[in-house]
């Protein structure tokens, strides 16, 4: 039986990390939620979490520079 080919998108998520954003992450989250979000703003009606997705992300604290993660 052959080998069935695992898809890209298989792949790469499972390369992908979400995470809460740490306390010292959140000025620049909200920088950039206003400049690049479709509403352009951070502020969030009641109470809210905020995510980040990190790829590629090692756990010695180590990003790769695939520019999701570096955008914090």
């Amino acid at each position: 039986m052959a080998k069935q080919d695992t898809p890209p998108e298989a792949e790469i998520l499972s390369r992908v990390t979400v995470r809460l954003i740490e306390s010292d992450e959140r000025d620049r989250f909200d920088q950039l939620l206003e400049e690049q979000h479709y509403r352009q703003s951070a502020r969030l009606g009641g109470r809210s979490l905020r995510y980040v997705a990190e790829l590629d992300w090692a756990p010695s604290g180590h990003k790769s520079n695939d520019g999701l993660s570096n955008a914090l």
